[in-house]
C-alpha cells in the first residue's frame, strides 16, 4: 500500500466507528466479519509488527499509522459499549482481546498514542463491566499485567488512560472470587492510600499489585475515575 491508500484506511475506519455509535448498529456491523478484521487489523498494528515499506516509513516519518492503530481502537471502545458484545469481544481471544492488549500495552510517544491507549483501557473498563467476565480478565495474566500496568503510570501523558485502568481494575473488584486474589497483590496499600489522599507523588514497589493501583487512583483528579461505568461516547 501508498500512503494515499493509508490515508483512505484512516478516513474509512474513522467512518464506520462513527456508525457504530449508534446501539442499534453495533451488532449487526461486528456480526460482519470484514469490520471485525479491519478494526482488530488496525488496532494489533505496533512496531516490529509485519509492514510493508510503505507502511514503514509511515510509522517511522509521521503518525498516521499510528493514527490508524488509535481508529481501530476507538471503534473497539465503541462496539464494547454494547451489552450484547462484550462477551463475544472477550471471546475473540486472538482478535479483538488481543488487540486491546495491545492498545493497553502503548508506550505513549505521540498524541495518537495518547487516544489509542485510552480507548483500549476504556473497552477493557466497559469489559469489566459484564459480571460474567470479570473473573476471567482477572485470571487472564496478560490482561491483568496491563490493567495494573496503565494504573500504576506516573506518566502524565497516560493520565486519561490511566482512568480508564482504574475503573476497570474497579469493576473486577466486585466480583467475590477475585477479592482476596486482588489484595494479595497489593504491597504497602495503606501508605499508598496516605499519600494519594493527601495528593502526594505515588511511589511503587516491588509487587506492586491492583489495590496499590488502585490507591493511586485516588490522586487522579478525574471525576469518572471511579463511575460504575464511564458514561461517553468512544470519540
Amino acid at each position: 500500500p501508498n500512503l494515499k491508500h493509508i490515508g483512505f484506511r484512516f478516513a474509512g475506519l474513522n467512518g464506520i466507528s462513527n456508525l457504530a455509535g449508534l446501539e442499534q448498529n453495533k451488532k449487526v456491523m461486528w456480526d460482519d466479519l470484514d469490520v471485525q478484521k479491519a478494526f482488530t487489523g488496525a488496532a494489533r498494528l505496533r512496531k516490529g509488527s509485519r509492514m510493508g515499506p510503505a507502511e514503514r516509513e509511515a510509522w517511522q516519518k509521521g503518525t498516521m499509522l499510528r493514527g490508524i492503530r488509535e481508529m481501530g481502537l476507538k471503534g473497539l471502545a465503541t462496539f464494547a459499549q454494547s451489552p450484547q458484545l462484550k462477551r463475544a469481544m472477550w471471546s475473540d481471544a486472538d482478535g479483538a482481546r488481543a488487540a486491546l492488549l495491545n492498545g493497553a500495552r502503548i508506550t505513549v510517544e505521540v498524541p495518537e498514542d495518547n487516544r489509542a491507549k485510552e480507548y483500549a483501557c476504556q473497552a477493557l473498563a466497559s469489559m469489566a463491566g459484564e459480571p460474567s467476565l470479570q473473573v476471567p480478565m482477572w485470571e487472564d495474566s496478560a490482561i491483568r499485567t496491563a490493567l495494573i500496568d496503565a494504573a500504576s503510570s506516573t506518566d502524565m501523558n497516560d493520565r486519561e488512560a490511566r482512568a480508564m485502568a482504574v475503573a476497570a481494575l474497579q469493576h473486577l473488584a466486585m466480583a467475590s472470587d477475585n477479592q482476596e486474589n486482588m489484595w494479595k497483590g497489593q504491597n504497602k496499600a495503606a501508605d499508598l492510600s496516605t499519600q494519594a489522599t493527601l495528593g502526594a507523588p505515588i511511589p511503587t514497589y516491588p509487587g506492586m499489585g491492583a489495590a496499590s493501583a488502585w490507591a493511586g487512583g485516588r490522586r487522579l483528579g478525574s471525576p469518572h475515575a471511579f463511575l460504575p461505568e464511564r458514561e461517553r461516547g468512544a470519540a
